[in-house]
C-alpha cells in the first residue's frame, strides 16, 4: 500500500478483505494488488487521462493485462471524496468499501449494465456485511 495521504488505515483490514475473496475463488491463493490512498488533484488527472472523464472519483481500478500472472492490478482511491461521501461510519471503513469496490473491478466485475451491475453488487454487499461483522468502524 502507497499512502500519499494524511489518512490511517489498518493494512490488516485491507489484507483481510483480500482474504476474503482468494478463498471465495474470486482471486486465486497467490493474488496481489498495488492500493494508492491519493488526493484529489491527481486521481482527477488519471480519471482524465484514463478514461476521459474531468471529474473527481472515489476510487479507479485497473487490472493488469498480463494473463495468469498473481498481480491483479492497481487500485487508487481518493481519500478527500471518500471522507465526503462516508455518511455515519468512519473514514476507514469507507476506504475498505471503496477497495471492495476497487477488488470486484480487478476481478473481471462491472456495473454498466443492469446484469453485471446486480452480480457485482451482491458480492458489494457480501463483503461489506464481513466487514460489518469483523470489524467495528462506525462513528462513536
Amino acid at each position: 500500500m502507497v499512502n500519499e495521504t494524511r489518512t490511517k488505515i489498518e493494512p490488516a483490514i485491507l489484507q483481510e478483505i483480500l482474504q476474503w475473496m482468494k478463498t471465495d475463488l474470486v482471486f486465486e491463493a497467490e493474488a496481489t494488488v498495488c492500493l494508492k490512498l491519493s488526493e484529489n488533484a491527481e486521481i482527477k488527472e488519471i480519471n482524465q487521462k484514463y478514461r476521459g472523464k474531468n471529474a473527481l472519483t472515489d476510487v479507479l481500478s485497473f487490472p493488469c493485462q498480463i494473463p495468469n500472472i498473481p498481480f491483479k492490478g492497481d487500485i487508487i482511491i481518493n481519500t478527500a471524496v471518500a471522507d465526503q461521501q462516508k455518511g455515519n461510519h468512519t473514514l476507514e471503513k469507507e476506504i475498505a468499501i471503496l477497495f471492495i469496490h476497487g477488488l470486484l473491478h480487478l476481478a473481471g466485475m462491472d456495473h454498466i449494465r443492469k446484469k453485471d451491475q446486480a452480480k457485482m453488487h451482491l458480492f458489494e454487499l457480501k463483503y461489506q456485511d464481513m466487514l460489518n461483522k469483523t470489524h467495528s468502524l462506525s462513528e462513536t
